[in-house]
């Protein structure tokens, strides 16, 4: 099993890819943070923007039909996707 991320500034995708994950049977169920502070450094400044964050449990097995699906679904604006073990 794994915990899986996906972070995107774009709200509808979130609920878009929460939705999919959902019919596809990929996850039971899904958390989602919406605008979550990001924090980087831009040109030595520390700069912030908002992300929503999408996490969720799945079995490892899986990941690579999720990456590749949600890149299917949304080729012009892919969100960071990534797992962690449990």
């Amino acid at each position: 099993m794994v915990l899986l991320y996906v972070l995107s500034e774009d709200k509808t995708q979130i609920e878009s890819i929460t939705k999919d994950l959902l019919e596809q049977h990929f996850v039971t169920t899904v958390n989602i943070d919406w605008d979550r502070d990001r924090m980087f450094l831009e040109n030595g400044v520390l700069s912030k923007k908002k992300v929503n964050l999408l996490t969720c449990v799945t079995k490892a097995l899986l990941f690579q039909k999720i990456d590749t699906f949600i890149r299917e679904k949304h080729p012009n604006q892919i969100p960071e996707i990534f797992t962690s073990p449990i």
